[in-house]
């Protein structure tokens, strides 16, 4: 099934119009030198309706990513939402507008959060040259990487999507033929991404600074209510995992036949070929008793999955890759797009991202304004699902119980190992790109000591230098550290699973912290379930994580 997307706009003559009057409207309130309770209302308005622009633009790109006029429009529409951020940050700078909040009990929260924003906004000149530099710079070199790598794609007959694709295929040495292509790829757009890279980073630092920020993951963190002592606790948490983690990735690397570890095996899980095809509506059905086991009260969340085609799983040419959720406030709706072969790795990309859909789901209930969080939680709430739709899986087709434990242990061991590398890596350049340009040796050398200190004894077999220039989250301007999110969203998963398994009718509160986690700061939202910035706090998913592991040796020593 393909989306119904007629129910955002029945045409493009439909979008079109609408595009044009939200752009005057943003133009109107740029302008204004006066706010008043009625501003705040036509900015949320033109808020909710500009979401609705961007996500028809974005999804129908994801049916067909070689659309001429949505590409066009993609670009145009970052304009839009400059202006948007723009508005907003006037309100932040207008006592006036800020008393109006104040006296509304129903925008308490959004008061609050502005309040805390607005010491860490610098002046309405500077922040308006950051919107130009945000625009017109890293967004430029990011581009520029984009076209690079589409040149160097061209010339090498393959993508890094295809050499992916190989590095999951059964045979060993289809494999390693992906990860040298990976690393061929890599080498030739390496200068680029360096320049790319450098200067990113760069513009982040700045940003940060002139916002009052001691460095960039001070600014990253504050602004989803976040604080180092509460990172640092979740990756101390993984230094206590460690022994059982490098113990199962070693014995599925011998199970392989290998004698190191290696990177190209990093992700695959070892094909069984009884294991059956599993039918995309035995898929749903199965997500579908997990998800009203835990919540029963999302029976309607269920019933719209089904009906209400919000989940596109065709296979076409034109598709765009991977797996993604989107959701819309304007008709409270959210939208799957996937492309289901009947994999068990397709059953769990399912499960993650209908995952995301019952979060947006409960945060929709609390109003537009509420209606998004931060990523980790956002991340936690996908993994969550994952976990819970593979033991029903195992429930329902007990066949399916080994390839699920290697499953399971895989996707932990490349989140907490590989994305935690990333995160290493983004951290040391952050520290020093005021006042030093990395060079491409430079960047291989630090990318090597952060997998290094992240794989631990696995390290020496583990390396890929370029893996810097291959991962596209490093590249995202507006988002440095796109890569702790996965971290703290995988820990926090087995920590909810653990909670739910050992007291079950604490369930309720925390579907609360789902839905309320776009009206709090990221560390209330945790404390509400246990965890605060110490190590203890992540006890639930030390043991369970340990309990995995420790369960997927039995069963291979068995």
């Amino acid at each position: 099934m393909s989306w119904k997307l007629e129910s955002i706009f029945l045409n493009l003559d439909e979008y079109k119009k609408e595009a044009a009057s939200i752009f005057e409207t943003a133009n109107n309130l740029e302008s204004e030198s006066s706010i008043s309770e009625k501003t705040f209302h036509r900015f949320t308005e033109i808020s909710i309706l500009a979401e609705r622009v961007q996500a028809y633009v974005e999804l129908k790109l994801s049916l067909d990513r070689t659309d001429i006029f949505f590409l066009d429009e993609e670009q145009r529409l970052s304009i839009l939402d400059a202006k948007i951020k723009n508005i907003e940050k006037k309100f932040v700078h207008n006592p006036q507008y800020l008393s109006i909040l104040k006296g509304n009990p129903q925008y308490g929260f959004y008061y609050k959060g502005l309040i805390k924003k607005h010491k860490h906004v610098a002046t309405e000149d500077v922040e308006s040259l950051i919107t130009d530099c945000e625009r017109f710079s890293s967004s430029n070199w990011i581009s520029l990487k984009k076209a690079v790598l589409q040149s160097a794609l061209s010339s090498a007959g393959s993508s890094l999507s295809v050499a992916n694709s190989k590095q999951l295929n059964a045979s060993s040495e289809i494999r390693a033929e992906g990860f040298k292509e990976e690393k061929e790829i890599c080498v030739q757009i390496q200068d680029i991404a360096c320049r790319a890279l450098n200067a990113i980073k760069s513009e982040n630092y700045s940003v940060a600074k002139a916002r009052g920020h001691q460095s960039i993951l001070d600014m990253q963190l504050f602004s989803e209510g976040n604080n180092q002592q509460l990172l640092d606790a979740a990756l101390d948490t993984i230094e206590l995992s460690r022994e059982s983690i490098s113990a199962g990735a070693i014995l599925k690397q011998r199970k392989m036949g290998e004698e190191s570890f290696k990177w190209y095996n990093l992700s695959y899980i070892q094909s069984n070929a009884s294991l059956p095809f599993l039918p995309y509506e035995r898929a749903i059905s199965i997500i579908k008793d997990a998800l009203l086991k835990f919540d029963s009260s999302a029976i309607s969340l269920t019933d719209s999955i089904i009906q209400d085609g919000i989940i596109d799983h065709e296979i076409r040419p034109l598709k765009r890759a991977g797996a993604s959720c989107r959701n819309l406030f304007w008709n409270q709706h959210t939208y799957i797009l996937l492309s289901y072969v009947g994999s068990l790795k397709n059953f769990t990309s399912l499960a993650h991202e209908i995952g995301h859909a019952y979060h947006y789901y409960l945060m929709n209930k609390e109003g537009f304004l509420s209606s998004d969080a931060p990523i980790s939680i956002k991340e936690s709430a996908g993994d969550l699902f994952e976990i819970m739709a593979c033991n029903e899986l195992c429930s329902q087709m007990p066949e399916f119980n080994q390839q699920v434990d290697e499953l399971q242990i895989t996707g932990v061991s490349s989140t907490l190992l590989e994305v935690n590398a990333r995160y290493l890596f983004e951290k040391r350049i952050a520290e020093q790109c005021n006042a030093h340009y990395f060079t491409v040796n430079e960047l291989n050398e630090i990318m090597v000591k952060a997998q290094e200190t992240a794989f631990g004894n696995l390290g020496k077999g583990v390396l890929h230098p370029l893996n810097w220039v291959s991962k596209p989250h490093f590249y995202y301007a507006n988002r440095p550290f796109y890569n702790y999110p996965y971290i703290l969203g995988r820990l926090l998963s087995f920590h909810l699973y653990r909670i739910i398994r050992s007291e079950p009718s604490s369930t309720s509160t925390i579907v609360n912290m789902f839905q309320n986690s776009g009206k709090l700061p990221m560390s209330e939202s945790l404390k509400r379930i246990g965890i605060t910035g110490s190590v203890d706090a992540w006890r639930h998913a030390i043991d369970e994580i340990t309990t995995l592991f420790n369960h997927y040796l039995e069963m291979q020593n068995d």
